[in-house]
């Protein structure tokens, strides 16, 4: 059984590739996982029975799916010429450099509207970056 199981394993590591690293690799690889499940596939609950006009609230796959789209698209729509460094917080900075990667190779990033969290792209890969 364990030299299945190993099997197993190693067939959904190819299929599904490498673990995620971000949450935006996280969303890609669920998305990924559950690609042949129609888009009503209830992913996520949150609430059931508290509201009159809604039996439940969540995420659907759909829901996951339409998301992900919106963040592939704000990334490509920001690419473009590499920011320099100083147009970069020093916080994301000091993190880019915590994780091993050069400030520099940044060939674009977006941030959300509070300034606390970007995402980031180093040789075409996302990094996820958060202000604690």
């Amino acid at each position: 059984m364990d030299r299945h199981m190993n099997r197993s394993r190693r067939e959904a590591a190819e299929k599904y590739g490498p673990a995620p690293t971000n949450p935006v690799e996280a969303l890609a690889h669920v998305i990924a996982v559950y690609a042949d499940q129609p888009d009503d596939t209830v992913m996520v609950q949150a609430t059931t029975g508290i509201y009159d006009d809604a039996p439940w609230t969540g995420l659907r796959l759909g829901d996951l799916r339409a998301i992900l789209s919106v963040v592939q698209s704000a990334l490509d729509t920001h690419r473009g010429p590499g920011r320099p460094p100083s147009e970069l917080p020093d916080w994301a900075i000091i993190q880019l450099s915590d994780q091993g990667f050069d400030p520099g190779d940044v060939s674009h990033f977006i941030g959300d509207p509070t300034g606390r969290t970007i995402a980031a792209a180093v040789d075409g890969k996302p990094v996820h970056l958060r202000r604690d």
